[in-house]
């Protein structure tokens, strides 16, 4: 069985899956490849998109690409989330890759695979996994604060390249949480194609319960604070929360012996500390995965007060390194965090039950056992269990 997943890029929480998934499929004996637009990954089987079209017509390719998206977009209103189009300027098909592999597998694959070429070439059992809602909101991949109206002649040929290679082709669906997969279920752009839950898998040996005083003196962090981290990739994407994350700092601060606790701030992007009413500090850039591992370590309590996410990797790893989590309750968040025990959830906004929560996970002896809490996720999210899933799934489509 040889097996090519494709995915637009080798970083954000797609590409952490292809890559999970790569490294443990190659371990169980399966011929895995990778097709990247572009990666600086020198390992066994990842392959870019340069290696058809030469460096010179790839870097022509995504400019042109780049000035298409820039045009397009041009004319309508600011998003606080991402548009794609159908379209792209590669054909993935004439890629020696995906010659050689008898099933393809994609990801996040916007900018990279060109849907109407695909339908054209494409002669392989397809499975796709979605990584967020664009399919089912016509190349939106997030409904928060998206103009729809404004988008809906772009949203009309999205549907339409979609709906053709949906139907003229059979694609196997794949979710990594059961609120998607309830989702893709249920759509009508969807209804007719096999869908499978297949949650993300993290790779257990990079996140695992130390010491929480050696991980603080690594990092430089005070022992005797109680710290309650945050993280995002990008600090000005609404979408995440920080503003949430700060206004309840300040609704905290009206609580006793708040001189203890330490909030850190972690992502790419700048923080107004004139907002913040207790001790603060902000990482702006944290090199590799041990350093982040270090960081779940340290913290008494993960926050993530996201308006939407499908099974966010940040709570995977904070659960692994045996640190509980509070959040809103969004997408898949309820497939990782069980209310009550391994971390607490409130509805959306409600400020004041996530500053309660954070209290409550600090102090509540059930939520302090972390060795529990590590084995229990690595239980149900390893990335052995879950590729040995995945690996049935490849089976199941190719017989």
């Amino acid at each position: 069985m040889k097996v090519l997943q494709v995915c637009t890029y080798a970083r954000g929480g797609a590409g952490k899956a292809a890559i999970s998934y790569h490294r443990e499929l190659l371990k169980q004996g399966i011929d895995s490849t990778i097709l990247f637009r572009n990666a600086s990954l020198e390992e066994q089987g990842i392959h870019t998109i340069d290696e058809h079209y030469g460096s010179a017509s790839t870097q022509l390719r995504n400019l042109k690409h780049k000035l298409f998206r820039k045009f397009k977009l041009s004319s309508k209103p600011k998003s606080p989330e991402r548009y794609s189009f159908s379209v792209s300027p590669f054909d993935i098909t004439k890629h020696p890759a995906y010659q050689a592999a008898d099933l393809i597998h994609l990801h996040w694959t916007y900018e990279l695979l060109d849907l109407p070429s695909f339908l054209r070439q494409n002669t392989k059992p397809v499975i796709w996994t979605q990584h967020d809602e664009c399919i089912l909101l016509d190349g939106c991949h997030c409904a928060y604060g998206f103009p729809f109206e404004a988008y809906k002649d772009y949203s009309k040929v999205f549907n339409t390249h979609l709906t053709d290679f949906l139907t003229k082709q059979t694609v196997h669906l794949t979710a990594p949480s059961s609120w998607l997969t309830k989702r893709l279920t249920e759509d009508k752009r969807t209804a007719d194609c096999p869908v499978h839950l297949l949650p993300n898998g993290l790779e257990g040996d990079l996140f695992t319960v130390k010491n929480r005083s050696d991980a603080r003196q690594s990092l430089g962090l005070p022992l005797d604070k109680k710290i309650v981290l945050f993280i995002a990739d990008f600090l000005d994407r609404p979408l995440k929360g920080l503003d949430q994350y700060i206004k309840m700092i300040q609704l905290l601060s009206n609580q006793p012996n708040t001189e203890d606790y330490l909030f850190l701030i972690v992502g790419n992007g700048t923080v107004d500390g004139t907002e913040i009413t207790l001790d603060y500090q902000h990482f702006e850039y944290i090199d590799g995965t041990e350093k982040m591992s270090l960081l779940y370590n340290a913290a008494n309590v993960y926050v993530t007060p996201t308006f939407a996410d499908n099974l966010p990797y940040t709570v995977m790893e904070s659960l692994f390194c045996g640190t509980p989590v509070a959040a809103f309750d969004v997408g898949g968040v309820s497939d990782l965090i069980k209310h009550g025990e391994n971390g607490l959830l409130c509805a959306v906004e409600d400020i004041e039950a996530l500053g309660r929560n954070v209290l409550e996970l600090m102090t509540e002896d059930r939520f302090l056992l972390r060795k529990e809490t590590s084995e229990k996720a690595i239980g149900l999210f390893s990335i052995q269990k879950v590729t040995r899933e995945l690996i049935q799934l490849y089976e199941n489509v190719l017989s």
